[in-house]
């Protein structure tokens, strides 16, 4: 769903007869001022398909580094003008909602457009439109907490003319962007500043479980789908609602559409340490917003939400890859890159396009929990792990066109998933159960115990999972004491 957005039309220090404003010809430099106007781009609404989406392809972006913790950010792929638009905003923050005053953006080196005669209007436009609206969508994507981002106009405040042979070489030193609110909700600073103020308390206090990279964003999924309900009546999405933002997540009436919980999912990945971007595009015909992740493999998966979100708890689009057509909940072959289109064009003009990280072709894990299941997916070493108190029998689902089988009852058993001609086997740990007994106990702990001091060593790639309890690689006193309290009753996390 896009938001509803301001496109800049830059009436680039023209008069209504299409001759460059400067003034009177002279060799000195002569400054031009100007309030830049706008025009109001279409909101789509995600219950209709699109019939003017600017047709383009998107290339994946090249990736910096390959540690699966380095983050991504547009900020990474701008030129300098628009790091210059981003990061002024970004360092204004709620002042950035005062739309009266407008924010003070100064280039770093000034923008230039050469030879600006009538016939090369639409170059000098382009040339200030991609500074402006490459640091707004980059900074939209990956700031969503700034959640009155969207529409916007500028003023120039330090622009100057020199007179060349063939027309104008124009230098634009500053500007003044003002930034237009998305709904009637945000009408000024005080009400941003409100709505801001509770949504990041709300988000502060959001629990989010689990030690492994798997169960965090579980857990991120799972809780807020049970926080929310997609806005069936598309009310709260009107002018007069929040569903576009994140604040649709944290607060009441908790009716987000598709951009509210890509958002409100980025932000919590953010602060758990999760490289996470959220991808626009189309899915199906209707304009719509999902997010990829990165795992602990390096590479990137989709999770779309959104469309999880029915209810019940669904894993259709959770942690899925180009190639998969494991969709459960409504028996449908479609490839997720046939349902989802990334176009990376938040004001839908083809304009400036959004860069994305290549998505892995296949699903991080072929198989899923259930709902409420206490299992984690480690697909790097190929380990699943189960709660001290989870059946192994009934933990799975098998998503269309799949076949799961189990073996065993505890650590040191196996789940092995068949997807089209795929066959996939995992080891099994249960948490704790280092000894492969099926309980978690006593004789647990004294093994784990001996171990963190060097009388053991734990070579078995199952029981070590089990024993490696906050899965940082390693068995040492922090995983014997959440085995002591995990023994006792006490949650693990």
């Amino acid at each position: 769903m896009k938001k509803l957005l301001v496109f800049l039309a830059v009436l680039l220090l023209l008069l209504p007869n299409g001759v460059l404003c400067v003034g009177a010809i002279s060799e000195a430099p002569v400054k031009v001022t100007g309030e830049l106007g706008y025009t109001q781009a279409v909101q789509f609404d995600p219950r209709t398909a699109i019939s003017n989406t600017v047709n383009h392809a998107v290339t994946a972006a090249p990736l910096y580094g390959e540690n699966a913790d380095t983050p991504y950010t547009f900020y990474t792929y701008l030129n300098q003008w628009q790091k210059d638009v981003y990061n002024g905003l970004l360092n204004a923050g709620l002042d950035s909602a005062d739309s009266t005053n407008g924010v003070l953006i100064t280039f770093t080196t000034p923008i230039t457009c050469q030879n600006t005669t009538a016939s090369l209007t639409a170059e000098a436009q382009k040339t200030f439109s991609l500074a402006v609206r490459g640091g707004i969508s980059a900074l939209m994507e990956d700031h969503p907490e700034l959640f009155w981002l969207g529409g916007y106009s500028a003023s120039l405040v330090d622009a100057y003319a020199y007179q060349n042979s063939s027309g104008y070489d124009v230098e634009i030193h500053s500007i003044r962007c003002k930034i237009q609110y998305k709904t009637t909700v945000y009408a000024d600073k005080a009400a941003v500043t409100d709505y801001y103020n509770r949504m990041m308390a709300a988000f502060d206090a959001f629990e989010v479980k689990g030690y492994t990279r798997y169960d965090k964003v579980k857990s991120i999924h799972d809780t807020i789908a049970k926080q929310v309900s997609y806005d069936p009546n598309y009310n709260n999405a009107n002018a007069n609602g929040t569903a576009h933002e994140p604040t649709s997540v944290f607060l009441e009436p908790f009716l987000p559409v598709c951009e509210g919980y890509a958002e409100a999912f980025k932000m919590l990945c953010n602060r758990e340490g999760i490289p996470c971007v959220i991808v626009v595009g189309d899915a199906n015909g209707g304009g719509h917003a999902w997010n990829y992740v990165k795992m602990e493999d390096g590479k990137w998966y989709a999770v779309d939400l959104t469309w999880d979100d029915q209810g019940s708890i669904y894993y259709d689009f959770f942690l899925v890859g180009a190639n998969s057509t494991n969709r459960y909940f409504n028996n449908d072959t479609t490839t997720f890159s046939n349902s989802h289109t990334a176009t990376g064009d938040l004001f839908d003009d083809g304009l400036y396009i959004l860069p994305y990280p290549a998505l892995s072709q296949t699903a991080y894990a072929l198989t899923l929990g259930k709902a409420n299941t206490d299992i984690a997916v480690r697909k790097a070493d190929g380990i699943v792990l189960l709660g001290k108190n989870q059946s192994l029998s009934t933990a799975f689902i098998a998503p269309y066109g799949s076949t799961v089988s189990v073996s065993g009852t505890t650590t040191g058993g196996s789940v092995t998933v068949t997807n089209g001609g795929t066959t996939t086997t995992y080891t099994v740990a249960r948490r704790g159960d280092v000894v492969a007994d099926n309980t978690v106990n006593k004789t647990d702990y004294e093994k784990v115990a001996k171990a963190t001091v060097g009388a053991v060593t734990i070579t078995d790639k199952a029981q070590f999972a089990a024993a490696d309890l906050n899965g940082d690689g390693a068995v040492d006193a922090f995983d014997a004491s959440l085995l002591d309290m995990y023994i006792n009753g006490e949650a693990l996390y």
